[in-house]
């Protein structure tokens, strides 16, 4: 009888949890609703129409400036995302992809590769490691502090519509990077800490469960990046048998110039090397995985309606669209 009582008060206490999170999850995906202004870019993937999406790329900043989803569309027809946060950790990037696995199965994840550099002593992570998983089950611990915006008007209109900038963050400032060449061969390797690896072994092992193609992406960022995180990197990648492509040994291939192609002197990329890195990613992935073309297709013809407003915001001549 005893057994009986605690296996129904645990059952009553997570019927209560999850009945809750429905009362404090944000109804508009905006800050004032109670979005992290981290994740402000990257949660309206959740407003994508479900089992659209082909492509999802995971990462910190330098994915949110460095990849034009709607480029994508444009010339190739790929339906894509960009989840990305500042600083986004590999734990982070695993509970992001579960999050979106409800609604979309990708053929193909992109991982950007600065993410295997963001991690702190392992105390702190194995603390992050248990409230990122808090926050996934039990969504009423992520947003328990809302109930203080209840009536705000911020949070009684629909603010779920699909962003047509797809999780890109729009950056068109100039700040040239001047420190000439960064990528210098050696043997070296910068190790990444074991916590992170045992993330990111969880994300390509999530990938493999559900059939998901992975990409590890290195987007060009001189003040990042190094010859000596690239050997790390391609060690993990020739180890797990995953296609590494660091565009930072490639400027001549995509012609960057670091005089016009960066906002912050090398840190991210304006929108000048966001095109640049788009198009020859677009290509890449074509060539590399088997990626239909929508374009043509009744059933995604709002992604040119999207297109349309995506030129629109930057075509308003804003020097930025958001922060990191």
């Amino acid at each position: 009888m005893k057994y009986r009582r605690s296996l129904l008060f645990f059952f009553i206490f997570f019927c209560l949890l999850s009945w809750s999170a429905r009362l404090v999850k944000p109804k508009a995906h905006t800050i004032e609703s109670g979005v992290e202004s981290r994740d402000i870019h990257a949660i309206n993937v959740l407003s994508e129409l479900p089992q659209t999406l082909q492509v999802l790329f995971l990462g910190d900043s330098e994915i949110q400036t460095g990849v034009l989803p709607m480029e994508l569309w444009k010339n190739h027809g790929i339906t894509s995302y960009v989840c990305g946060q500042s600083g986004q950790r590999t734990m982070e990037t695993y509970f992001w992809l579960k999050t979106v696995l409800k609604n979309q199965t990708p053929k193909l994840v992109v991982l950007e590769t600065d993410q295997f550099y963001h991690c702190r002593d392992t105390q702190t992570e194995l603390k992050n490691g248990k409230k990122n998983a808090a926050h996934f089950y039990f969504p009423v611990f992520k947003y328990h502090n809302r109930w203080k915006s209840w009536g705000n008007s911020g949070d009684q209109v629909s603010g779920t519509e699909r962003n047509p900038l797809k999780g890109y963050n729009y950056h068109n400032e100039t700040k040239p990077y001047t420190g000439g060449i960064y990528m210098k061969e050696t043997d070296k390797k910068e190790r990444s800490k074991p916590i992170v690896r045992f993330w990111m072994d969880r994300i390509l092992n999530l990938c493999q469960k559900n059939d998901i193609n992975v990409l590890l992406l290195g987007i060009p960022a001189p003040l990042n990046w190094s010859y000596a995180r690239h050997n790390e990197v391609n060690e993990y990648a020739l180890e797990k048998g995953v296609p590494y492509l660091d565009l930072n040994l490639m400027e001549k291939e995509l012609a960057i110039n670091w005089k016009t192609d960066t906002m912050d002197g090398g840190d991210h990329l304006n929108i000048n090397g966001a095109k640049k890195v788009t198009a020859y990613l677009g290509t890449y992935l074509k060539h590399n995985y088997a990626l239909t073309d929508f374009r043509e297709s009744q059933m995604y013809q709002y992604w040119n309606r999207d297109w349309k407003k995506n030129m629109e915001i930057i075509g308003k001549g804003s020097t930025r669209i958001g922060d990191f």
